[in-house]
């Protein structure tokens, strides 16, 4: 994530909302939640008191995800490279309740690493042009995102390098 405040983990981007909130500073409250995409009710009613924390687990890791994603997708001219970035970024909006605690905890996790990965992969594996990317079955991307976000790239590499060019989707 870019941005004027970086990348964060849920309890530091609560902290900094509830400092920035303390100090009645609601303009940079405002840029915060922006930068990670809270939505604007959920921001009045923080900043009205009517709930304790900015953002929850699931809000934090949705807007975390769309951020990465408007920024990745948005800026992407070439549609091949966006392609596999959508369907990792959906499987991973589905699957949000199983995977929210690696988002919030864990800085510098991005779709784009699992992304990098599959393509890395596939081009060693590949004579040349049969995939750009290697991701499986919607149950293998699950489990590549799954470990991705709990155990970290080399065990979602290890589920990836399983799965093989020649019996796998190739995008």
């Amino acid at each position: 994530m870019s941005g004027k405040f970086g990348e964060l983990t849920l309890e530091e981007f609560n902290n900094m909302a509830e400092g920035f909130k303390a100090e009645g500073d609601i303009e940079s409250l405002k840029i915060l939640a922006g930068e990670y995409l809270i939505d604007k009710y959920d921001l009045e009613d923080y900043i009205a008191g009517d709930i304790e924390e900015l953002a929850t687990g699931i809000t934090f890791s949705l807007g975390r995800l769309q951020a990465e994603y408007n920024d990745k997708v948005g800026n992407s001219k070439n549609p091949w490279e966006a392609l596999p970035f959508k369907a990792i970024y959906s499987m991973s909006v589905s699957m949000i309740y199983e995977i929210a605690d690696g988002i919030c905890t864990g800085k510098k996790k991005k779709l784009e690493d699992i992304v990098n990965e599959m393509q890395k992969i596939a081009k060693e594996k590949s004579s040349g042009n049969e995939a750009v990317c290697v991701c499986g079955t919607d149950k293998q991307l699950r489990d590549i995102i799954r470990a991705y976000y709990s155990k970290g790239i080399k065990e979602a590499a290890n589920i990836i390098n399983g799965l093989g060019v020649e019996n796998s989707a190739g995008i």
